[in-house]
């Protein structure tokens, strides 16, 4: 007998097998999934801003490969931190088995999402994070075991100033990349077209900085810096400066010479730098009206240093930055903190701290000296008394020149502190030379000693009347202001001081205007001195 079967018997066949081989799949993904796909954390804590490596224990399903032999298939990380926001990843491709071997994830620091107005993407909290990682292959959607990675410290930030365009802007990082870094790396966006991407060698330390250039054709408006670390893996913090254009047709810069120590007048906004209205760069622009108004860097305390380096205790940007393209006309005096004169003067002053004369007899003192000097002149190397490394002088008037094609550059010479002349000083048979100086109540300077401190004065003018030389030759436009007008007028002189002796606050502590010309120096001494070569 014939047996019947049922309507639809082979469809409803059919779709228990298909049910069976879908449970069947299901299950074996489920597995899969949960078969605990695992990865490996180098640690188990990141900073924030740096890279954590992730290392493959199970690899994925193979990626798939379509007709053209392209393959698809990689590994997908997600970073979140304790309130579950996404602050990083990465991902890692596949070779043919699914294996990925290594990949370094990263830990977000803060980005710039917005320059008008100004608005950041913060970087995480410190705190519980939590790395998840999955397989990204067509078909395929396997996920490893997610871990927690502790989220630690704060990521470092860069210190920038104003950039001006057809110059530089110079970036500073505030503290070094990390061990293995070999190039710092700078990128820019200006939410349009005007990008600037730059990277610099790391030295041996991890320090470094850079001359970000500003070509010519960037407009001037706000942008947007992210940099990092590369091979190391860690991001600076996002920042925003600013592009202008200035023009800085006069800049006065230097030491406090220039900046107007002495005066006991001074720019409030100037902090410690201590510039003051009545410098004689003020005189000087006053007397050429094609000069215009300067710009105005030099600053009390400056090195060789401070032109091409912020600060480290001012915060003071480096003084080479204020020159631009147009910039025609440079006045500085500059060397003297270098060689560490006001180091010597306290040697040299016979007072409660200091018992005795004699300073021009200190070997040591002298070795210190020559050495400086002979750094200043390009026939050694030394650091001033901050421990900064002092640069020729040659090469910095060499530098102002390539930073402003066409510029003329005038650098005033240091006056002589002291009277010549022993009728002058004050009697003691005591003192070296048979007579002495007040230079304070309570404080006196030998009259040897202040021949020698006189002699310094006219060597570190021979330096820098010979660095001018040099710079020329090499194709520069400088001059050498002599402070000769000086003459007659210095501490214990035969005609009235131009130069302000030790001024003591209450607690016997030297002041900053010690040993400075007066507000008269300024006018009558460096004014019409550096007006009459400015041309």
């Amino acid at each position: 007998m014939r047996r019947i079967r049922p309507r639809g018997g082979v469809r409803s066949a059919l779709l228990i097998v298909f049910c069976l081989v879908a449970a069947s799949l299901v299950s074996a993904q489920t597995a899969v999934a949960n078969s605990q796909l695992q990865f490996t954390l180098e640690a188990s804590s990141v900073r924030i801003g740096g890279t954590v490596r992730v290392t493959e224990v199970d690899p994925c399903p193979p990626p798939v490969v379509d007709d053209m032999g392209t393959s698809y298939g990689y590994v997908s990380f997600t970073l979140r931190d304790a309130n579950g926001v996404t602050q990083g990843g990465g991902r890692a491709e596949l070779d043919p088995n699914g294996h990925w071997g290594q990949a370094l994830v990263g830990v977000s620091a803060r980005s710039v999402v917005a320059l008008n107005p100004p608005a950041y993407r913060e970087a995480p909290s410190p705190g519980q994070g939590f790395l998840m990682a999955r397989c990204v292959v067509p078909g395929v959607n396997d996920s490893y075991i997610g871990q927690n990675l502790s989220l630690t410290g704060s990521s470092a930030h860069l210190v920038v100033g104003t950039g001006t365009v057809g110059k530089h802007l110079h970036i500073t990082p505030s503290e070094p990349c990390p061990m293995g870094a070999t190039q710092a790396y700078v990128l820019t966006d200006d939410e349009d077209t005007n990008n600037l991407n730059q990277s610099v060698t790391v030295n041996a330390d991890g320090s470094w900085e850079m001359d970000l250039n500003i070509p010519d054709w960037h407009p001037a408006h706000r942008i947007s810096i992210a940099a990092g670390c590369v091979t190391a893996g860690f991001s600076y913090d996002g920042v925003i400066a600013e592009l202008v254009y200035d023009s800085h047709r006069y800049v006065a810069m230097g030491d406090s010479y220039s900046a107007g120590v002495g005066t006991f007048n001074y720019d409030a906004s100037s902090g410690s730098c201590m510039r003051s209205p009545a410098s004689y760069a003020s005189y000087v622009a006053s007397q050429r009206e094609n000069m215009g108004t300067p710009y105005f860097v030099a600053c009390g305390g400056a090195t060789t240093a401070d032109l091409y380096g912020q600060n480290p205790s001012t915060g003071e940007p480096r003084q080479l930055d204020a020159l631009t393209h147009d910039t025609r006309y440079v006045t500085l005096t500059v060397g003297g903190n270098d060689v560490g004169f006001k180091e010597v003067m306290e040697r040299c002053a016979n007072w409660f701290r200091n018992s005795g004369w004699g300073c021009a007899n200190d070997t040591t003192l002298r070795g210190t000296l020559t050495q400086r000097f002979a750094a200043l002149a390009g026939t050694a190397t030394a650091t001033s008394p901050d421990g900064r490394q002092i640069t020729p002088l040659a090469g910095v008037f060499s530098d102002i020149a390539a930073a402003s094609p066409g510029v003329k550059i005038y650098v005033g010479g240091y006056p002589r502190l002291f009277g010549a002349s022993v009728s002058d000083y004050t009697s003691n048979s005591s003192a070296p030379g048979g007579a002495q100086c007040i230079a304070a109540t309570g404080m006196t300077i030998s009259f040897s000693d202040a021949q020698w401190l006189n002699q310094l004065a006219d060597d570190l003018n021979g330096i820098i009347s010979n660095a001018v030389d040099e710079a020329n030759v090499g194709g520069a436009n400088v001059a050498f202001v002599d402070p000769g007008l000086f003459n007659g007028h210095g501490l214990c002189d035969s005609d009235t001081a131009w130069i302000n002796g030790v001024v003591l606050d209450s607690s016997n502590n030297p002041q900053a205007e010690s040993m400075h010309p007066t507000a008269e120096g300024y006018s009558v001494g460096y004014g019409p001195a550096f007006a009459a070569m400015v041309n």
